[in-house]
């Protein structure tokens, strides 16, 4: 491997990983990469004739796969990743680091992108680097939820603008709240530029999230979108936590509440046809919220670190 050049040889490691770690097809990687699947057959042989690939591909000692595959069993996931949280102060920008890392190789040149913003895909976005998406690419990204007020680095125009400009993307913003109060306007809106983007919608491929807290910290409350008056109503209603705006209890069902029908969000029935749903979370704090949602099969793919799997695993 010494001859290997250092673009070669990550490129190498790059097809291999999706090869043998995410256990995806010749075809699928050549999709996502924009090579021929015999282009990617020669890389792989090569690969193995180089040593990256050997009997078996050497994890990240920084992984602990036993409670990986603990969290995989439980609740019936496809991937899960567990980090070591060694330094608790830098732990959250660990965690998405390794999610950008995963995201790099999941996606190709034709996926459609969901997100929706909020402090976790607007830390991670700006780690990914996406070696598989080239100039003349056919990415879209695609905004899953109304947004803010203001146009903050939480926001999900935020969000949508800085990943299509930073990968070439093609952009569909939502250009609504979170919640629209109005009955008359939001079926109007449904049966309008809703419908439209439902379309887009229906067509993702791959989204990455976070979870968001339930209580007055509540994002939504800082950002003025639900009021504390019904933040405490969620809550007396058994919430703990919401999925782009959609609020849920701790056996992942939706609350019978107002918001939920306001809310102008992906519906939860498209949401769960997202081939790889990525939920990203780290936080001891919302472990019901992580639990229920996980429980309920809305995600598919789970990144956190060793503390929340333990705990998770101990649950009920």
């Amino acid at each position: 491997m010494a001859g290997l050049d250092m673009e070669t040889k990550n490129l190498l490691i790059h097809v291999a990983t999706m090869k043998y770690k995410l256990d995806m097809t010749q075809k699928e990687i050549a999709d996502r990469l924009g090579y021929s699947s015999m282009q990617i057959s020669r890389l792989i042989d090569r690969a193995k004739k180089e040593g990256i690939v050997r009997i078996e591909i050497e994890s990240n000692p920084s992984v602990d796969d036993a409670l990986g595959n603990e969290l995989k069993n439980k609740y019936n996931l496809e991937d899960v990743y567990v980090f070591h949280s060694v330094d608790k102060e830098n732990q959250f920008n660990r965690l998405v680091s390794e999610a950008a890392s995963y995201m790099d190789l999941i996606i190709g040149q034709s996926d459609v992108v969901g997100l929706a913003g909020g402090r976790t895909e607007t830390k991670i976005i700006p780690k990914m680097k996406l070696p598989a998406i080239k100039s003349n690419n056919k990415l879209t990204v695609v905004q899953l939820a109304g947004g803010f007020l203001d146009f903050s680095s939480s926001s999900p125009f935020s969000t949508i603008h800085e990943f299509s400009l930073k990968f070439g993307a093609k952009g569909y913003f939502l250009p609504t709240p979170f919640y629209v109060k109005n009955p008359i306007a939001l079926n109007e809106l449904w049966n309008g530029s809703l419908s439209e983007i439902r379309k887009v919608w229906r067509k993702c491929t791959v989204t990455v999230n976070g979870i968001g807290t339930i209580g007055e910290d509540s994002l939504f409350v800082r950002q003025k979108a639900v009021t504390c008056e019904q933040m405490n109503e969620l809550v007396s209603k058994g919430a703990v936590g919401n999925l782009l705006g959609r609020w849920y209890d701790r056996n992942g069902n939706l609350i019978d509440c107002d918001l939920n029908r306001e809310a102008t969000s992906i519906p939860v029935e498209d949401f769960m046809n997202i081939n790889r749903r990525v939920l990203v979370s780290g936080d001891q704090d919302r472990l019901l919220a992580i639990h229920a949602v996980l429980n309920k099969g809305i995600y598919n793919v789970f990144i956190t670190i060793d503390s929340v799997a333990e705990s998770l695993i101990d649950m009920k």
